[in-house]
């Protein structure tokens, strides 16, 4: 064989490697939404926001609050989630990105009700498991997974907590105020959304001993 021979030979094989990559790829996931995930009430005065983590056992009591108040002020407050993922935990950084690829599809509430509802369960596959339980275009999540495209939402979060100097989890606002106790809330919410029920509870100034 002469020389041309070898090098069309080399330069096909070379085609064909090309192709067979370009083929295996996935195709770009492109974002269908940046929204930021809200509940309640969007037009209430009462904003209370939280900076979450899903694998943190407290962010999980504070989730079962957060669901009891929605029950005590349905239609009076307004409910910002926001991603802080600790380090140290291993799994929740890919738990909020794969919260954000849920909101994509419309559904961010089921899927942030499952993750807290099974926080010790948290793997990749076990992100894409609650996914398919809850009815979601299943390719469609997977790819969005499998991308980096949801990270910049995380980040961003990370980043604005770091500017706020917030250090635990949860630490959760309300309008704009951070709840130093994040256990008394329900407290502080019935000052603002209750007053006149608030001061009933306190006890009286004057005595009404003899």
């Amino acid at each position: 064989m002469n020389k041309r021979y070898y090098i069309i030979i080399i330069v096909a094989v070379m085609a064909v490697l090309i192709l067979i990559k370009v083929l295996s790829q996935k195709s770009d996931y492109a974002a269908f939404t940046e929204k930021r995930a809200m509940r309640g009430n969007l037009e209430s005065s009462i904003v209370i926001e939280e900076w979450s983590d899903f694998e943190c056992p407290a962010c999980g009591e504070a989730y079962a609050l957060i669901e009891k108040i929605f029950e005590q002020y349905q239609g009076k407050v307004k409910f910002v989630y926001r991603h802080f993922p600790l380090p140290y935990h291993r799994y929740a950084y890919q738990a909020a990105v794969a919260s954000e690829c849920a909101q994509d599809q419309g559904k961010f509430w089921d899927y942030y009700n499952q993750l807290f509802q099974n926080q010790k369960n948290l793997t990749n596959n076990d992100l894409k498991k609650y996914a398919d339980l809850a009815g979601f275009d299943q390719e469609l999540f997977n790819d969005c997974l499998d991308s980096e495209v949801k990270e910049k939402v995380v980040d961003d979060d990370l980043q604005e907590a770091k500017r706020l100097n917030l250090s635990f989890t949860p630490s959760i606002f309300i309008n704009g105020q951070l709840v130093e106790d994040w256990q008394k809330l329900p407290e502080v919410l019935q000052l603002l959304a209750d007053p006149a029920s608030a001061a009933a509870d306190q006890p009286s100034a004057t005595s009404t001993s003899k």
